[in-house]
Order: C-alpha cells, then structure tokens, then sequence
C-alpha cells in the first residue's frame, strides 16, 4: 500500500494549477465581450473554481484518512473503498482542466486518466491477490488453506467457551484462516469411537484432506495476540507438530498441527482407534494413552521398555500414578524434539500456554493462545495484579468489551486489551523458568517412583 504515499504529490498537482489558472489575466483578453458573455463566464468560472477546492480539498481529506489507517491510528475504514473514492476524486480536477481546452495543461489529460487507471487495476489486484496470499504460506512461500478446528461434544454449548472461540473466529478472520467449530456427535457414521475425546480425532483425520493444514484446538483455547502467524510453528519435513504440557511432562493433546499428508491422517485414525486399547485402570483417556501411542509409533523397536511403562499404566489408580507412566514414555522419548515426520515442542517455545502460569498476564513479544479460557471460570479483574503463578480454577479477560465479529477482518487486528494483564516479558519468562525448574525436581521423584510401581506391580502379578 506504499502507492498511496507515491501518488500523493500527483493528487495536489491540479489544484496548485488551477489556483494559478484562475490567476491569469485571461479575463482581460476577453473584456470586450458582452456584458452577458462576460455574466455567463464569470458564474461558469465561479462554478468551476468551487468544485475544483471542493474536490481538492476532497481527495486531500481522503488521503490523509487512508494514511492513519495505515499507520495503525484507525481500524475500521473499507480502505479498498476509500481508495477507489481517492482515485474519482483525483480525477475531478484534471477532467475540468481538459474541458478547458484553451488551458495548457489540458493536453496530459489522458495521460493523467492512464495513470488513474493503472492505479486502480493496481488497487483491484491488490484486494484479490496479494491480501488473499496471507491466506497461508508455508516456509516456500507456497499458498497453504489452513483451518481452525474446533470439536465439540453433543452436550457442549458454544456460550461456555464464547470469549475464547470469539477471539479465535476473529483471528481466523484477520489472518484469513477457516474457523471451523464441529459438534463430534455428527460424524457418529464415519468415527465410530465409543469415546468422544478419540472421536473429535477421527473428525480431524476425515475434514483435514480438505486443507493443507489444520491448527486443532480445545474450545477453551483463546487468541490474545493476533497478529502471529500459524505458519510461524510449521515446518515442511513435519507432518504432525506437539508440544510439551507445561505444568508436567506430559506431550499435551489440547492443540496440535497436522498438515494433509497420508503419514498424518493415517497417524490420527490409527490414534483415534487406541479408543479401543484403553486399559481399565486410570488412563487419562486421549491424552494419557498418547504417550504409549507415540512410544509405539516411534520406538517400535524399544518394545522391552514400552512394556515396563505400559505395565505402570495397566495399574494406574490416580493422577500420580499416571504420571509416572508418562515420566517412564519420556526417557524413552528422550529429550529430543525432533522424530522424524513428528516434532514434540519444549515448554514455552510453542504457539499456547496455559493462562494460570502468568496469572492472565501475557506479554506481546512472546504470546499467541492462552489455555483455560471457560466462561464459568472468569472472573472480574482485580487493580492490582502480580505475574506469579495463579489459580487454575479462575481467570482474567484481557480484552475490554466483547469482540465484534463484524470488524474482523484482514489489516484490522487492533484489539482493546486491558492494560493491567500486559505483563513484562523479561517477568513472565522468569516466573516461567522458575516453574520449569520446580517441574525438572518433580520428574525426577517420579522416576524413582516409577522403579517402586513396577516392583510393585511384579510382586501383584507373582504373589
């Protein structure tokens, strides 16, 4: 949009012109004419010079309006519009220059109409093909559709998560994405999962051959800072993209990317299908049996060990002994991210964190989602607030207002946050470190707690 600045010049050229124009002596040269001639010129000049200010000061007027609202001062003008009526009015004063024929000027007339031509040829290509190719590039600069998706069950009502699912519909819209909000319980007839945290997978696995790449989210998962970019966490070797929990070790299951390949879809259906392979013991449905899914698929070859871990998870009675089963899958993991065609992101490096680590505050520089977003659990703002770890039951809104689905749309992503959750980014980083170390002390009690279930878990089976 750098034209608009270019042709600025061009725009003020007739005005300056014409003020000359009316200078001149021409009257002088045709005083002899009849007092009625001379009645009748003198109005259609008078007329001229009016509508030449007007539409001067017009263009002038819409002009410095397009460039506040490219500077960010205003975020709600149809640029493509006001741009159009920019041109028109550009235009005017040129036209009345060459229906003055006797004008100098009047020969660069069509020269002039050329230039607003191109100008707005340029301006229709712009709206059609280069704001349309934000619609996602991947790391080759290849056009990418990517969707939002977000699965439901039968029972759950959008209103419980209204501020989230707002948030990310309009960052969809800004971003031009696909916001996609599905109720599991319609694909009944091609997910036949028994459970409805395995079936919102298979959702995902049958709707993703229809996009490049899907962005899965829980329902609670809100947009606090819409101006980053998916494609950001993508890279072209990885077909499926975790990341690590941060409050555990867990490989957390509330948001994942996937792009449209056969390695993909086929990893979420054979995932989905580890609905039926649920021990009957404390599983953590999808997200605890994830850890001996992905065990499986990429250590096919550390069988001995799977069994040890899977033999904890066969037993586990609680969230603790779930963890230790979880614990066991990471040293087989290892501390890598990288596993072939799927990446598992460390803590903190990924696009989504949970809320209540920064308690609701978030920093500009390094956030994008926050996690744990229920409209149940909002609660109203205190003045004053710290940036230590907060409760996970409640949380703060860090927008002023409700959000206008209405106004989301591409080069309009400024949003009304409320100040006191806009944290300073050195802080919030440091409080997370400080969690992340306390967390390092804990894995370590669970894998020596781990070598206590499984001798346990022998003496049960050998007694």
């Amino acid at each position: 949009m750098n034209f608009f600045f270019i042709i600025s010049p061009f725009l003020l050229i007739p005005y300056s012109i014409l003020q000359n124009y009316e200078s001149e002596t021409e009257i002088s040269n045709n005083f002899i004419e009849s007092n009625k001639s001379f009645k009748d010129k003198l109005i259609r000049d008078s007329i001229i010079q009016i509508l030449t200010k007007f539409s001067c000061i017009t263009t002038f007027f819409v002009y410095l309006t397009v460039s506040n609202y490219l500077h960010g001062n205003i975020n709600s003008i149809p640029y493509n519009f006001v741009f159009n009526v920019l041109l028109i009015c550009a235009t005017i004063p040129w036209t009345i220059l060459f229906l003055r024929k006797n004008h100098a000027y009047s020969k660069y007339f069509p020269f002039i109409l050329l230039i607003v031509l191109i100008l707005f040829i340029i301006n229709i290509y712009f709206e059609t093909n280069v704001t349309s190719s934000k619609e996602v590039k991947s790391s080759k600069n290849i056009l990418q559709k990517i969707a939002i998706v977000i699965v439901v069950e039968k029972k759950t009502k959008r209103e419980a998560y209204q501020i989230a699912t707002d948030t990310v519909e309009c960052y969809a819209k800004i971003q031009n994405y696909e916001f996609i909000f599905l109720n599991e319980s319609n694909h009944k007839d091609d997910c036949n999962q028994t459970h409805h945290f395995f079936r919102r997978h298979c959702v995902v696995a049958k709707i993703l051959p229809n996009y490049d790449a899907i962005l899965f989210i829980d329902a609670d998962v809100g947009v606090v800072n819409p101006n980053r970019r998916i494609e950001e966490y993508m890279d072209d070797s990885k077909d499926i993209i975790f990341y690590d929990r941060f409050y555990n070790w867990e490989v957390a299951l509330g948001s994942y990317i996937v792009r449209n390949t056969n390695y993909a879809v086929d990893s979420l259906m054979s995932f989905a299908n580890y609905n039926f392979k649920l021990p009957k013991s404390f599983h953590g449905t999808d997200n605890g049996i994830l850890h001996l899914f992905l065990a499986q698929l990429l250590f096919p070859q550390s069988k001995i060990e799977i069994e040890n871990c899977q033999k904890i998870y066969n037993k586990s009675r609680n969230y603790k002994d779930l963890f230790t089963f979880e614990a066991c899958i990471r040293t087989i993991l290892g501390t890598s991210t990288d596993f072939g065609k799927v990446r598992i992101m460390h803590k903190g490096t990924a696009w989504i964190r949970d809320n209540w680590l920064s308690n609701s505050k978030w920093s500009r520089e390094n956030d994008f989602m926050l996690h744990g977003w229920k409209t149940k659990q909002l609660r109203k703002t205190p003045d004053k607030i710290g940036t230590v770890e907060g409760s996970r039951g409640k949380w703060f809104n860090p927008l002023i207002g409700n959000i206008d689905l209405t106004k989301c749309r591409p080069n309009n992503s400024t949003w009304n946050y409320d100040l006191k959750l806009i944290g300073n980014v050195s802080e919030i980083l440091e409080n997370h470190r400080k969690i992340e170390t306390k967390i390092s002390m804990n894995f370590v009690k669970s894998l020596s707690r781990m070598i206590e279930v499984i001798e346990g878990v022998k003496k049960n089976t050998t007694g």
